[in-house]
C-alpha cells in the first residue's frame, strides 16, 4: 500500500504556484518592515544584490490549498478556503519584541535576520550590517524555523472555524518545498462527513456525532480522551474513551451562545475540545470546561457509557448542577436576583444583568462579564489563543490529549473491593519504608565522602598558598587603563 504522505507530495508537487512577487517588490517590502521593526531605519540599499537574493529566496510564499487523491472537495469549497486562508494571514497579527507584527512581515524579517546571522561568510560584513541597521542580538537563532509552524497554525485557525461536528470534517498536512522561485508551502486538504451515530444511554437511544481531531494530517483521525491522567508515551497501552456529543449538546450550545455566529461557536467547542486540561467529577457527571478568552463560561455535561464519553448537554456555570451554580443558588438570599440567574439561559440575557445584580456575584462568576470587553469577533478570538495553537502545532501529529483527572481515579478506587484497597495500601506502605532506608543509606555515605573531601581540601589549599603567593604581583591591564576611577567620572 502506498503511503498516504508520499501521494500528497507528488499532489503538492504537481501543484501550480501562485505568482511569485519580484526581487523589486520584495525590496520595497523589506523597506517598511525595517522601517517598522528595527531601531534604526536605513534604506535596503545598504544590502548588495547577492544578500537580497539570499533573502528573498529564503521567503516563504503559500499556495493556494489542494486537495488529497483520497478525499474530494469542490473547486468552489477550494476556492473558499483559499480566500479565507490568505485573509487570516493577512489580518493575523501577534507580537515580536513589543510591537505588533503580521505574518507576512514576519517572514521577511525572519529571512533577513537570517541572512545577517548566517548567510554572509565575512565576518566583518555581516557586524557592519549589523551595526548599520542596530540588528538585535539573536546570534545562533533562525527564526525561519517558526515561519511554516506559524502558518500552519493559521491554517488550523481556518479549520476550526469549518469543521462542523454534525456536517463534515476537515483535515490536512502542509507540504513545504524548495523551488528555484523560493519556499513554497502547499496545504493538502481531506474531507470527512459526520458520523451520526444512535447510542443507548440512560436506558433510550440517543442520537451522537463522534467527534473527529483534525491534527496535521491528512488522514482524519478520531477524538480521544485518556482515561487517566498517568498515561505513557506508549499510546498502544493507553486506555482511551472515543469522545462523542449528542446532537441535544449541540443544540444546547448554539442556543446560549446566542450571540456568535456558526463558525465562531464551531472555533469555540472545536478548541475547547482539542484543548482539555481537566474534566471535574461531579455529581455522577463528569464536567468539560468550555471557555471564551480563557474565561470559564460553563460545562459540557458528559457521562461515560461503555468505552465513550459523551458530552449530553451544555450548562452555563450560573445553573444549577454545576460547582459554581449550586453553591450560589445556597449563598444568594435574595429571590428576585436567583430569579435573574436562573433565567438567563442565553450569554445574551447574561450580559445584561444590572450592576447591582453582578455585584451580588462570586467572583468566578463575575468574570463572565469582563466579555463585554472585547471585540466578539473570530479573529480577535484565536489572537488571544495564539500561544495554544502554536504550542498545539509543536506537539506533533501523534500527539493525543491528556487529561489531568484525578477525580475519575478516585471512582475507580471507590469501586475496589475491601480486601483489594487493602492490598495496595500494604504495598504503598513497603515501598514507602524501602525508599526511606535507601535515602538513609545514601546520605550516610554521602556525609562520610564529604568528610574525606573536606580534609584533602585542606591539605591542597595549604601546598596552594605557599607555592603560589600572589599579594606581591602587580595588576594585569593594558597600557594606558587606569584601574582606579575618580570620582566624578563614577558619578558620570
Amino acid at each position: 500500500m502506498i503511503d498516504s504522505q508520499i501521494l500528497n507530495n507528488e499532489v503538492a508537487a504537481d501543484q501550480k504556484s501562485e505568482p511569485a512577487c519580484t526581487i523589486h517588490f520584495f525590496e520595497e517590502r523589506l523597506n517598511k518592515v525595517l522601517k517598522n521593526h528595527l531601531h534604526r531605519h536605513q534604506f535596503p540599499d545598504v544590502l548588495n544584490s547577492d544578500e537580497l537574493q539570499m533573502m528573498f529566496d529564503l521567503t516563504w510564499s503559500i499556495n493556494p490549498p489542494v486537495q488529497a487523491l483520497n478525499s474530494t472537495i469542490s473547486d468552489f469549497n477550494l476556492e473558499e478556503i483559499k480566500a479565507d486562508y490568505y485573509q487570516i494571514i493577512k489580518e493575523f497579527k501577534f507580537k515580536h519584541e513589543g510591537s505588533d507584527i503580521s505574518l507576512p512581515d514576519y517572514n521577511i524579517l525572519a529571512s533577513f535576520y537570517h541572512v545577517v546571522y548566517h548567510g554572509i561568510k565575512s565576518r566583518k560584513r555581516a557586524r557592519y550590517i549589523k551595526e548599520t541597521f542596530a540588528v538585535p542580538f539573536l546570534e545562533g537563532v533562525s527564526m525561519l524555523t517558526q515561519v511554516p509552524k506559524m502558518y500552519t497554525a493559521c491554517f488550523f485557525m481556518l479549520i476550526n472555524r469549518l469543521n462542523d461536528i454534525s456536517k463534515y470534517f476537515y483535515s490536512f498536512e502542509m507540504i513545504s518545498k524548495q523551488e528555484e522561485s523560493g519556499m513554497k508551502i502547499t496545504p493538502v486538504l481531506s474531507i470527512c462527513f459526520a458520523t451520526k451515530e444512535s447510542m443507548l444511554i440512560c436506558r433510550s437511544y440517543r442520537s451522537v456525532y463522534k467527534i473527529a481531531n483534525p491534527l496535521s494530517s491528512s488522514e482524519i483521525k478520531w477524538l480521544t480522551i485518556p482515561e487517566k491522567k498517568d498515561q505513557t508515551q506508549n499510546h498502544n497501552n493507553k486506555a482511551c474513551l472515543n469522545m462523542y456529543i449528542q446532537a441535544h449538546a449541540l443544540t444546547c450550545l448554539k442556543e446560549s451562545l446566542d450571540i456568535f455566529d456558526k463558525q465562531t461557536i464551531n472555533a469555540i467547542l472545536n478548541y475547547n475540545l482539542r484543548h482539555v486540561d481537566k474534566i471535574e467529577s461531579y455529581k455522577e457527571n463528569l464536567l468539560l470546561p468550555i471557555r471564551i478568552y480563557n474565561i470559564k463560561i460553563g460545562y459540557l455535561i458528559c457521562i461515560v457509557s461503555g468505552s465513550n464519553l459523551v458530552a449530553r448537554t451544555f450548562s452555563f456555570i450560573h445553573q444549577k448542577d454545576t460547582p459554581e451554580g449550586d453553591r450560589l443558588i445556597k449563598d444568594i438570599t435574595q429571590p428576585n436576583v436567583n430569579s435573574k440567574l436562573h433565567q438567563a439561559y442565553k450569554l445574551s440575557l447574561l450580559l445584561n444583568l444590572n450592576d447591582k445584580e453582578k455585584q451580588k456575584l462570586p467572583y468566578e462568576l463575575r468574570e463572565i462579564f469582563h466579555l463585554k470587553n472585547y471585540n466578539l469577533n473570530i479573529n480577535t478570538m484565536q489572537e488571544a489563543n495564539y500561544d495554544e495553537f502554536i504550542s498545539y502545532i509543536k506537539q506533533g501529529e501523534d500527539t493525543e490529549l491528556i487529561i489531568n483527572n484525578t477525580n475519575r481515579e478516585e471512582l475507580a478506587l471507590q469501586s475496589y473491593s475491601i480486601g483489594k484497597l487493602m492490598q495496595l495500601l500494604i504495598i504503598n506502605t513497603l515501598g514507602l519504608v524501602v525508599a526511606q532506608l535507601v535515602k538513609m543509606y545514601y546520605s550516610i555515605i554521602h556525609k562520610f565522602k564529604s568528610l574525606l573531601k573536606k580534609n584533602e581540601t585542606t591539605n591542597m589549599t595549604a601546598n596552594y598558598r605557599e607555592e603560589n603567593d600572589c599579594s606581591k604581583a602587580k595588576p594585569l591591564a593594558p597600557m594606558g587603563l587606569s584601574l582606579v576611577s575618580k570620582k566624578t567620572e563614577q558619578v558620570s
